[in-house]
């Protein structure tokens, strides 16, 4: 699965601080839950302590379940593999599931690598590829760059589809709320082709358990994070070199 443009920006973000394990696929059957949003100044409270744990995080790794979204193909895309981070802004995005993929980012390049074709993208380090990685990865500002407001079920329909809900990969409907998760709606200050993220947190650890993306050209993507170590994490993993034969385009 090759990853859409614009894809792995927000990822950076969130994912220095925002992940944990036993991340699990929520379902949207289960019925809302009756316990009120909180107050603006009570959520605002709460996302600054998130923030400050989230910034605390030097280095670690963590798996994650991806759902992409096509709204030109009506298709569903799935794919799996690790995430690895180390401080200020090194990440390794390496798909192993359905086929091998690698994104790295040591702060002086960025590769792309598909090892089913043998081919390979040099890109400078302030791409905006991974747009959903730098939001992960920069959990400690995300206020700075997105108003937060409690994520809620829609006053509207339920939307449904053959057999029943939508799946949450094309939902913006929120999981059942769960004591020490944080629900977060987010809007982007500034317009680019994000329109509306979503975030579940364990508000005790500061980790993000699930990232909804829905773009401005109707796509969506949805990622699940589970099984994060902090610590043990190599500087030389986000270094790359290109296999012999493969094809290498350079784009600055």
């Amino acid at each position: 699965m090759t990853l859409a443009p614009g894809l792995l920006s927000a990822v950076t973000c969130v994912v220095a601080g925002l992940f944990g394990p036993q991340a699990v696929f929520a379902s949207n059957s289960a019925p809302p839950s009756a316990s009120a949003p909180p107050s603006a100044s009570a959520l605002r409270a709460e996302v600054e302590r998130v923030q400050g744990e989230a910034g605390k995080r030097k280095a670690f790794s963590v798996g994650f379940e991806q759902e992409f979204f096509s709204s030109l193909r009506k298709r569903t895309r799935r794919s799996s593999g690790t995430l690895l981070f180390l401080a200020p802004r090194n990440f390794r995005w390496e798909i192993s599931k359905p086929s091998n993929e690698l994104y790295v980012n040591n702060g002086k390049e960025f590769w792309k690598y598909t090892e089913a074709t043998r081919h390979a993208q040099k890109l400078p380090a302030s791409s905006v590829e991974l747009d959903f990685v730098d939001l992960v990865l920069r959990l400690d500002s995300l206020s700075q760059r997105y108003d937060v407001a409690p994520w809620v079920r829609q006053e509207l329909p339920v939307a449904k589809k053959a057999g029943g809900e939508l799946p949450a990969a094309t939902s913006d409907d929120p999981p059942p709320a769960v004591n020490g998760m944080l629900l977060l709606a987010l809007t982007p200050k500034q317009e680019g082709t994000q329109e509306k993220i979503f975030l579940r947190v364990d508000d005790r650890k500061a980790e993000v358990r699930e990232l909804r993306i829905r773009y401005r050209n109707g796509n969506r993507t949805r990622i699940v994070f589970e099984a994060l170590k902090e610590g043990g994490v190599e500087a030389s993993r986000f270094d790359f070199t290109p296999p012999p034969g493969t094809a290498v385009d350079a784009i600055k």
